[in-house]
C-alpha cells in the first residue's frame, strides 16, 4: 500500500510500525568522491532494512546495480537550494575583462586543478580559487606553476560570500578526472553553477550531468591539457552566447528538475 504524504515523518527504528510503507536511505553526498562510494559501499548491509536507496548520478546506479535489484535504487536529480530562497545577495560588481574562471572546493587530485593551471598558461583569464586547502598543497601548486593570474581564497566562506564569488564568475571550471566519475559523485558545483547562471567548462566527466543540449556549457575530454585549453578558449570568445543560456536554460532547469520540494514529492509520491 502507499503511504498518504501527511503520514511521512521521520522516525526512530525503534519506533517503526505497520503504518510505515517504504523505508527511504539517502546517500545525499557531494562534500568528498569518498565519502559517496564509501556510502554506496555500505549499502548492501544498510539495504536489508530499507526498501529504496536513493542515489544522485547514472554511475552510482551501476555501482548498485551490481549487488542490488534494479526495483530497489531510486535514481533523482540532486536537490539544490535555488539563490531566490537565500534572500538578497549584495556582490561587488567585477570587470568582464579579463575572463574571470571560478574553480570551488578543496584541489584534490580527481577534481584536475593541475590540468586547469597548466591549462591556464595558455588562456587570457584570470583564476579564483575559493575553498579551504589541505595543508601542503597549495604550496606544491604554487612550487609548480605560475601563480600570477590566480587568487587564492583559502578558508572557508559562507553560502553568501561563496554565491557572489559565483556572480562575479565568468566561466565555472570543473575539469575533473575520470577517477571522480568512477566514483558515482554527484557536481554539486554544476549544479550551483546552473542555479547561478553561470556558463560552465566541465570535463567529459560530468556531460552527463549537464541539462540535455544545453548551449551554456562547453565540454572538454577528461584528463587533456590541450583539450581543456581549447574549451576554455572557446568559451572566453563566446562568452555573450554561453551566458545568455546560462541565465535563461540553467536556471530553469535547476528549478523544474533539481527544487527540493520536487525531490520529496519524488520520493514519497513516487
Amino acid at each position: 500500500t502507499r503511504c498518504e504524504p501527511d503520514s511521512w515523518h521521520e522516525k526512530k527504528e525503534s519506533e517503526w510500525s505497520s503504518e510505515v510503507c517504504y523505508c527511504f536511505f539517502f546517500f545525499h553526498d557531494t562534500a568528498t568522491t569518498e565519502i559517496y562510494t564509501l556510502s554506496l559501499h555500505d549499502a548492501l548491509p544498510i539495504s536489508r532494512r530499507g526498501d529504496k536507496l536513493v542515489v544522485h548520478t547514472n554511475r552510482a546506479m551501476e555501482i548498485l546495480g551490481a549487488f542490488l535489484p534494479k526495483n530497489r535504487v531510486e535514481l533523482l536529480p540532486y536537490p539544490v537550494t535555488q539563490p531566490p530562497d537565500l534572500g538578497p545577495i549584495a556582490c561587488d560588481a567585477v570587470p568582464d575583462s579579463p575572463a574571470k574562471l571560478f574553480f570551488v572546493g578543496q584541489a584534490r587530485r580527481e577534481k584536475g586543478l593541475s590540468l586547469l593551471l597548466e591549462a591556464l598558461r595558455y588562456v587570457p583569464a584570470e583564476l579564483n580559487i575559493v575553498g579551504r586547502q589541505r595543508p601542503g598543497d597549495r604550496k606544491r601548486w604554487e612550487s609548480t606553476f605560475d601563480m600570477e593570474q590566480v587568487t587564492w581564497i583559502d578558508r572557508y566562506v559562507d553560502e553568501q560570500e561563496l554565491h557572489c564569488y559565483y556572480r562575479q564568475a565568468s566561466i565555472v571550471v570543473a575539469p575533473y578526472l575520470e577517477s571522480f566519475g568512477a566514483a558515482g559523485g554527484a557536481s554539486g558545483v554544476l549544479l550551483e553553477a546552473l542555479s547561478l547562471g553561470v556558463p560552465v567548462v566541465v570535463s567529459s566527466v560530468l556531460e552527463d550531468q549537464l541539462p540535455p543540449q544545453y548551449k551554456g556549457a562547453m565540454v572538454a575530454a577528461a584528463g587533456q591539457v590541450e583539450a581543456l585549453t581549447q574549451a576554455l578558449t572557446n568559451a572566453i570568445e563566446e562568452l555573450p552566447t554561453l551566458r545568455y543560456h546560462a541565465e535563461h536554460e540553467g536556471r530553469e532547469y535547476i528549478r523544474t528538475h533539481h527544487s527540493f520540494d520536487q525531490y520529496v514529492r519524488k520520493v514519497l509520491l513516487g
